[in-house]
């Protein structure tokens, strides 16, 4: 289905606008902008985590997640509170604001991390014992190292200017190290081969990496060769859906699958206008859209289970 459409493909791939302008927070309602402003102030109040090796050991070791992955996620979060403390400040982003350097200092921690990926992700082929240590020489993509990418550019584009050059080329040269070098030369099981049953990583890794490959000054031929493989993977994940686009994870992961595909189609519409825009007529995409309504009960109360 998707990959049909890669027969279309013009010679130049559109950039595409990752980010809105300033002027789009800046008309958000105040009491959303007061609640991140709030969250980027206690971020701001709160230490940076340090991450030792011992901690990613804890897993090998015990079999503890939590411990790490605590640790690990709130790196990340407070990068996203900062930025947008940041874009909805009265001032807008500014170099001497007061969360750059604050975001400047989380960005570099994420860089020096040696892995992006989990320690209970550690592996190289589906359904095999993680490995005890990362390989820094062969990156591991998985759920969250593609989003620890996608937010490194999300974080670049939001910033644009306001980021100092040097850290925006670390973070291209991590990002492009970590994640879309990778994606672009090794196969992981979640992009997808054959009959292989695909689950909600597919269309959760393959939006990350798109916003990764144009979010970044990626080339023309990078950017084509992602596009390619995210259409094929998309229909690998496709071919599990039934014509009534029911989740099989059911409709606490609908926003992990069904609308991480649509995010994942509303890239490659913008990076190829006309090209895949038919899709969005196809019968199972309007049932994936609509499986969620038919799944909701009244208030917090979703039908269980698929």
């Amino acid at each position: 289905m998707v990959e049909e459409c890669l027969s279309r493909l013009p010679k130049k791939l559109l950039e595409v606008e990752i980010c809105p302008p300033a002027s789009v927070f800046a008309a958000l309602p105040a009491a959303l902008r007061e609640r991140w402003r709030a969250r980027a102030e206690a971020a701001l109040a709160a230490p940076l985590t340090q991450i030792t090796a011992a901690d990613w050991l804890r897993f090998s070791r015990k079999g503890d997640r939590a411990a790490y992955e605590t640790l690990y996620f709130s790196r990340r979060r407070r990068l996203t509170d900062l930025v947008c403390g940041a874009l909805t400040d009265p001032a807008g982003p500014r170099p001497d604001g007061p969360w750059l350097d604050a975001i400047l200092d989380t960005i570099w921690a994420i860089c020096e991390e040696s892995a992006w990926q989990l320690p209970a992700h550690n592996s190289y082929i589906r359904d095999t014992s993680q490995l005890p240590w990362p390989d820094i020489k062969r990156p591991v993509v998985d759920l969250f190292a593609a989003e620890t990418g996608a937010l490194l550019a999300c974080a670049c584009a939001a910033l644009d200017i306001v980021l100092p050059g040097p850290v925006q080329r670390r973070i291209f040269c991590e990002v492009e190290r970590r994640v879309l070098t990778p994606y672009l030369t090794t196969h992981f099981w979640w992009m997808g081969s054959g009959n292989e049953p695909m689950c909600n990583w597919t269309p959760w890794c393959t939006q990350n990496l798109l916003l990764c490959a144009f979010g970044l000054p990626f080339s023309q031929k990078e950017r084509r060769t992602a596009v390619e493989q995210a259409a094929r993977s998309l229909d690998c994940f496709l071919k599990d859906y039934g014509p009534d686009g029911c989740c099989s994870e059911g409709a606490q992961y609908y926003g992990y699958a069904g609308l991480c595909l649509f995010g994942c189609l509303e890239l490659l519409c913008a990076a190829v206008p006309g090209v895949f825009d038919r899709l969005w007529q196809e019968e199972k995409i309007k049932n994936i859209a609509a499986y969620i309504f038919h799944m909701h009960v009244d208030g917090p109360y979703y039908i269980n289970f698929a």
